[in-house]
């Protein structure tokens, strides 16, 4: 439909308005110019998609004229703008309007938001009187400001409505009151009027001084209208009675293809109405209106459906004798939006999980074309209200703990149309459940927290073999050792991927001396769950290791130590198991390869060097970040290196013992905050 909102706009601060001059703005400049120069009649051609007809059969008395009753009463109202003033602070404005006349029960009244300054008033043309107030962000107002006169004139529009090929959807079933308008011609005393429906039948030949007519028509049907202006009688019945015939435009009037709800109207009554007349105009998203639609109704009330958006409405009633009142101020309504219908969760549809406590979870909804936002709605399982918000998008992520049952509704907002709250889960709303989420760090011997760690302390008799060609020297003994390592690690607790920081010191005791050597190493970490009860960690990275090489001089029995040094990859695996909320069992093992020559007793190049260790846990949990293992660990570590010997064979090392070992693992960071 077209718009004739003008932009007649008036500037309001609180205590000043300036009226400025009024003027109607087509929204489409391609129209088609249903009036034609006088001077001009006798050649005008048909118009594209136009029927030409011949009325000669036509005569004087079937030109009804139009009444000066009409011409007063049925004034089409006029859109004007008013730019508020801005008041520092204000969140609202809340804004009253009566007519100069007091004609209405009470004022036209709204509240319009800070950010918005500019109001549109769909009226009457006449004089009008406007006051605001400023109103904070908890509503508390301030004073009314002084009533402030502006008038509301009428001016005819720029193209004709309807335009040509228009289609007109209605906001009834049956009928529809159509408001014809038209362009004003100048130099002319009166339009010639013609309407016929699809039959060609002629509806309406009126002659009258009007730009507009209203005629009640049947909807889901064509039909064909015409203007032009003449001067008097006569000159229309010549007009009609030429030769070449008349060139109307057509368009059609059908039912509303949005799906419609249902709106009773009420107002009050009186004794003395024949009949009561409701007008209602739909507001676009850019806050103009449409042509109005106007309907009659026999009793005080009026059942219309209208699609979803946001209107206008006004009434008013018509005495026995036709006359009608004024119409009453106008009143804002929406026809709320049918809810989207849900995507994704569905309902009772299983979502996987991938965080115990921040899960995004994806809502998803069918998008809807008239609508500017919406409206998004979480429930807990028992309805109540955990989270509220408005996007434009059809879609919206909210991070949500694991393992629990949801609900969700979504309301399409029009433009305009006011958020609303909900305390509680419609019926209609999805119900979902998110899985449960098993987080990587929950073993009873699995590190509890992102940054984690263990102090590691072995300890027993060992056993050490070896040959030495360069001194002619064997070694077959066994010595206590004992070996600590500190180790801090980080694993991600949505991830698999980890670090690991290890440095430890062994020693042997010998004669009463001690002697000591050193290891440390750089890992990343691979942790990968079997089940539930069951998961593997494995670490892959590279070490630095020294091994000691005990050596007995044959003439002297002297003994010292010797190291052996190199760097080379290591692998470490742990599986763990467990056996209840406290207790579990956990298997170790590494191998280390050294390739890496840093050094040997004699200078010479090492020509192999590895180890194995491999341990069994009984683990307790002591808290949420602090675990004890307890078992057992058996070690081997073998070298060889060249020596000086014409005969060739290698010095060797081999260093191995069974080990009582003691665990304690710690977190140094609580995932869980």
């Amino acid at each position: 439909m077209m718009n004739k909102s003008s932009a007649h706009l008036l500037t309001l601060g609180m205590l000043l308005m300036v009226v400025a001059p009024f003027w109607v703005q087509s929204q489409d400049d391609n129209y088609i110019d249903l009036l034609k120069d006088g001077a001009a009649f006798e050649n005008t051609p048909a118009l594209e998609n136009e029927i030409q007809t011949q009325d000669a059969y036509l005569n004087l008395s079937d030109i009804k004229m139009d009444t000066e009753e009409n011409f007063k009463q049925d004034t089409p109202a006029r859109s004007v703008k008013v730019s508020l003033g801005t008041v520092e602070n204000a969140a609202f404005y809340e804004v009253q309007v009566i007519p100069y006349k007091r004609i209405w029960a009470s004022p036209m009244q709204f509240t319009t938001v800070s950010t918005d300054p500019v109001i549109r008033l769909r009226l009457n043309p006449g004089q009008y009187q406007i006051r605001t107030r400023s109103l904070s962000e908890t509503k508390l107002p301030g004073r009314w400001g002084a009533y402030q006169s502006f008038w509301v004139h009428f001016s005819p529009i720029h193209s004709a409505f309807p335009k040509p090929n228009a289609v007109v959807e209605a906001k009834s079933d049956k009928t529809e009151i159509i408001t014809f308008e038209w362009p004003k011609a100048e130099g002319t005393r009166y339009y010639l009027f013609l309407l016929k429906n699809h039959y060609n039948e002629n509806l309406r030949i009126l002659l009258t001084k009007r730009n507009w007519l209203r005629e009640e028509l049947q909807i889901d049907s064509q039909y064909y209208w015409c203007v032009f202006p003449v001067q008097n009688k006569t000159h229309a019945f010549a007009f009609l009675k030429r030769t070449q015939g008349v060139s109307y435009n057509r368009f059609s009037l059908v039912k509303t293809t949005e799906a419609g709800r249902i709106l009773n109207i009420k107002v009050s009554s009186n004794s003395n109405a024949e009949k009561y007349q409701f007008e209602v105009v739909k507001v676009d998203k850019s806050n103009e209106t449409s042509e109005p639609s106007i309907y009659d109704s026999y009793s005080p009330g009026l059942s219309l459906k209208l699609a979803p958006g946001e209107y206008e409405i006004r009434s008013r009633y018509v005495l026995g004798d036709k006359v009608p009142s004024e119409w009453s101020s106008p009143s804002n309504f929406f026809i709320a939006r049918s809810p989207p219908r849900p995507l994704s969760p569905e309902p009772q549809g299983q979502v996987e999980s991938t965080d115990d406590i921040q899960s995004p979870t994806r809502f998803e909804w069918l998008a809807d074309a008239g609508a500017e936002r919406y409206e998004f709605f979480l429930f807990a399982g028992d309805d109540t209200l955990i989270e509220q918000r408005i996007t434009q998008d059809p879609w919206i992520i909210v991070n949500l703990p694991a393992g629990q049952t949801y609900k969700w509704y979504v309301k399409a907002l029009s433009p305009r149309e006011k958020s609303t709250s909900m305390t509680r889960a419609p019926a209609s709303a999805t119900e979902f459940k998110i899985n449960g989420y098993t987080k990587l760090e929950l073993g009873v011997s699995e590190e509890s927290s992102q940054l984690y760690g263990w102090v590691r302390q072995i300890s027993s008799f060992s056993k050490m073999k070896g040959s030495n060609y360069d001194i002619n020297s064997v070694v077959n003994q066994t010595m206590y050792s004992g070996e600590s390592e500190l180790a801090l690690g980080y694993w991600h607790r949505k991830s698999k991927v980890g670090a690991l920081l290890q440095a430890g010191t062994a020693g042997i005791l010998l004669a009463d001396q001690y002697h000591a050597f050193n290891n440390a190493g750089i890992h990343l970490g691979y942790r990968y769950i079997l089940s539930s009860q069951s998961r593997i960690r494995l670490w892959l990275g590279y070490s630095y290791r020294e091994l000691p090489e005990v050596l007995t001089h044959p003439f002297t029995t002297a003994v010292e130590v010797k190291l052996l040094k190199s760097m080379g990859p290591e692998l470490r695996m742990a599986y763990f198991l467990a056996l209840s909320e406290k207790m579990g069992l956990q298997l170790q093992a590494s191998y280390y390869q050294g390739l890496q020559d840093l050094g040997t007793p004699n200078g010479l190049p090492l020509k192999t060097l590895f180890s194995y260790k491999g341990s069994f846990f009984g683990t307790y949990k002591l808290s949420e970040l602090g675990k004890l293992l307890l078992g057992y660990t058996y070690n081997s570590e073998h070298a060889e290196y060249d020596t000086n010997d014409p005969i060739g064979l290698p010095n060797s090392v081999d260093l191995s013992g069974h080990y009582l070992s003691f665990m304690y693992e710690f977190g140094l960071q609580d995932a869980m905050k």
